[in-house]
């Protein structure tokens, strides 16, 4: 559970993508690694 408390700190659209079964908790935290926003919707 505490490697999971990051997900808190996700952008919004991450956390709905994850949330809605789009992508898996391991994609979600590489995905906002990426500092720009247009990198980070273009994978989700």
């Amino acid at each position: 559970m505490s490697n999971q408390l990051p997900l808190l700190k996700l952008p919004p659209e991450i956390l709905k993508a994850l949330g809605e079964g789009d992508i898996d908790y391991t994609k979600a935290k590489e995905i906002a690694k990426l500092k720009s926003e247009e990198e980070r919707l273009a994978l989700l």
